[in-house]
C-alpha cells in the first residue's frame, strides 16, 4: 500500500418513522421525480439545461419513463448579474484607489504620493472585491446563450420527450413569486407521485449545492432530511434510487442520517459539476431497452454510464486530444451533456448502519491510540485522505468540512502499522477493525465510478481529524457533526483533531 492521497450533534425536530422497505424487485416502468434547485445565480444556465438530459433520458426510454419535475430559478436575469457584477468589480477598487491617491498627496504633498497611494488603494480593493463579492462577479460570468428563455420563480413540469434545446416538458403548475428552495412543496411531489405510481421504479433527482453532512441540493441538511421523510411517510415506501447531483454528499454522516429512507444511492465524495448525474442516467435508461430493472440495477447502470475521464487524464499527460472534452463554443445544454463526476458511488442504504457500527468500533481503538501518543500518526493519515485528488478546489472544500475518503484512511492506518511508521499498543485488534471497516465498506458500495487521481478512493468519506474542526464548531455549532455521527468515532475526531 502507498500513502494517498465535530463535536456538537445538531438539532433536528423529530421525525415519524421512516417506512419499512418490502422486499426488491424488478419493475417494468421506472418514475423519476426531479428537484432542480437552479437559484443559484452562479450555476443557474447550467442548471436549467439539466432539464434536457432529463428529457433526453425521457427520448432514450420512451414510454418506460414517466416523470415530473419541480424546478426552481433564482428570479435573476442575466443583465440584472452582469450590472451587479460590474459594480462588485469597480466599485471597490476605485473608492480604494481614491483614497489611497487622497491619502498619499496629504502625506507627501506631490503627486507622486497620490499616484502610489492610488495604485495601493486600487490593488487593496481589488482584494477586497474579490473576497466579499467573489460569487457575484463568478454570476456575472455565466453564459447567456442558454436555450431557454429567462422566466421568475419555479415551474413543474410533465416530463416529455426532447423536441430542441429549450425545454419542451409540459408546465403543470407555477409560481412566479417563488424564491428559494419551497423544501415542503418538493416533499409533497415526491410524495404524491410516488402515492400515483405504487406499481412503478421510483428515482428521486435532486440537483443544487451540497455540503456534505451540512446541506443537500440547496437545501440545510435538515430540511433535506424532513423532505425524505414527508415523502416517503406520504407514500407508505422509501424511494427505490436516490440520484443526488450535488457536491460531497457521498459522506457516510450524511448517508447514516438518511439510510431507511431510500434502498439505493448514486452520490459523489467530490464536487459535482450540473449535468454529471443527469447525463449518466439518461444513458442508464436509453441501456435498458424496456426490461424490466431492479432499484440496485438501475443505480449500478447509472454508474456504469459515468465517463471513466481516462482520455481527459492521459491527454493532460501525452497531449492527446479527448473527443467528447468541452469546447469553448459548446452550449450550456451540450456542456451538461458532456460532463462526468470525478467519483460516483452506488450506496446500498441497508448496509449503512453496518459500516456506521464497523466505523464506531474503529473509532474506539483510535481513541486509546490517541491517548496513547499517536495523534501525530493519526492526522498525517487523515491528511493523505483529505487531499486525495490534487485539485485545489476540490480539496478546499474537503478540507473546510473535515472530510476525506475512508478507504483511503483506512489504509494509511493500516500501512503505518504494519510498516513501524504508528507503534500501536493494540496492533492486531487495530488491523482486525481495520479490515472490517473495508469489508463492510465494499458490502455498502456494491460499485463506483473511480477517476484515476483519485487512487484507492471507495467513493465515501466520513469526517477526520483536521485543526480546521476547533474555528467550524464556532461558526457551525448545530450543523459541524450530524446527530448521526457515530459516538465513538466522533469521540476520535475531536480527540486527534486538537
Amino acid at each position: 500500500m502507498q500513502l494517498q492521497q465535530a463535536t456538537a450533534a445538531p438539532i433536528f425536530k423529530p421525525l415519524p418513522a421512516p417506512p419499512a422497505p418490502g422486499p426488491e424487485k424488478a419493475m417494468a416502468d421506472v418514475h423519476v421525480v426531479s428537484l432542480i434547485d437552479a437559484s443559484e445565480t452562479v450555476v443557474e444556465t447550467y442548471a436549467v439545461a439539466c432539464m434536457e438530459n432529463l428529457e433526453r433520458a425521457k427520448s432514450n426510454a420512451g414510454n418506460q419513463l414517466t416523470g415530473a419535475v419541480l424546478l426552481q430559478r433564482s428570479g435573476v436575469s442575466v443583465a440584472e448579474k452582469r450590472t451587479k457584477a460590474a459594480a462588485a468589480v469597480f466599485l471597490p477598487r476605485f473608492a480604494a484607489a481614491g483614497l489611497g491617491a487622497y491619502a498619499g498627496i496629504s502625506v507627501t504633498g506631490h503627486m507622486l504620493g497620490g499616484l502610489v497611494g492610488g495604485v495601493v488603494g486600487w490593488s487593496l480593493g481589488a482584494r477586497f472585491a474579490d473576497k466579499n463579492f467573489g460569487r457575484t462577479i463568478l454570476a456575472g460570468m455565466a453564459p447567456d446563450d442558454g436555450a431557454e428563455p429567462f422566466w421568475k420563480g419555479s415551474r413543474t413540469y410533465e416530463l416529455q420527450p426532447t423536441t430542441s434545446p429549450a425545454i419542451d416538458s409540459k408546465v403543470v403548475a407555477q409560481d412566479p413569486e417563488a424564491r428559494g428552495v419551497n423544501t415542503k412543496a418538493g416533499g409533497e411531489l415526491l410524495g404524491q407521485e410516488m402515492v400515483r405510481h405504487p406499481d412503478k421504479l421510483t428515482v428521486a433527482h435532486l440537483l443544487g449545492h451540497g455540503l456534505a453532512f451540512r446541506e443537500t441540493a440547496g437545501m440545510d441538511f435538515g430540511a433535506y432530511k424532513a423532505l425524505l421523510s414527508q415523502a416517503t411517510v406520504m407514500a407508505g415506501r422509501p424511494v427505490d434510487l436516490l440520484l443526488v447531483e450535488s457536491c460531497l454528499n457521498g459522506n457516510l454522516e450524511a448517508l447514516l442520517a438518511t439510510a431507511p429512507y431510500a434502498r439505493y444511492a448514486v452520490v459523489s465524495e467530490e464536487v459535482v459539476l450540473a449535468g454529471s448525474m443527469s447525463g449518466a442516467f439518461a444513458k442508464a435508461m436509453g441501456s435498458l431497452r424496456g426490461q424490466p430493472v431492479t432499484p440496485g440495477e438501475l443505480g449500478a447502470r447509472v454508474i456504469a454510464s459515468n465517463p471513466d475521464g481516462s482520455m481527459e487524464f492521459f491527454g493532460a499527460i501525452f497531449g492527446m486530444r479527448d473527443p467528447s472534452a468541452h469546447k469553448p463554443e459548446d452550449t450550456p445544454e451540450v456542456t451538461v451533456s458532456k460532463t462526468r463526476a470525478e467519483t460516483m458511488a452506488l450506496v446500498d442504504m441497508a448496509q449503512i448502519p453496518a459500516l456506521g457500527q464497523a466505523v464506531d468500533k474503529l473509532g474506539g481503538l483510535l481513541v486509546q491510540e490517541v491517548r496513547n501518543g499517536n495523534a501525530d500518526a493519526l492526522r498525517e493519515a487523515a491528511g493523505g485522505a483529505l487531499t486525495a485528488g490534487h485539485q485545489g478546489a476540490l480539496i478546499g472544500a474537503k478540507m473546510q468540512l473535515g472530510v476525506g475518503d475512508l478507504n483511503l484512511f483506512v489504509e494509511n492506518v493500516g500501512q503505518m502499522v504494519m510498516t513501524g511508521m504508528m507503534h500501536s499498543t493494540q496492533p492486531r485488534a487495530l488491523l482486525g477493525a481495520l479490515r472490517d471497516v473495508q469489508k463492510q465498506l465494499y458490502q455498502t458500495v456494491p460499485t463506483a465510478s473511480i477517476g484515476m487521481q483519485y487512487g484507492n478512493s471507495a467513493g465515501l468519506t466520513v469526517q477526520l481529524p483536521t485543526p480546521r474542526l476547533a474555528l467550524l464548531d464556532k461558526k457551525h455549532p448545530d450543523t459541524v457533526a450530524n446527530s448521526a455521527m457515530p459516538p465513538r468515532w466522533r469521540e476520535f475526531v475531536e480527540l486527534a483533531s486538537r
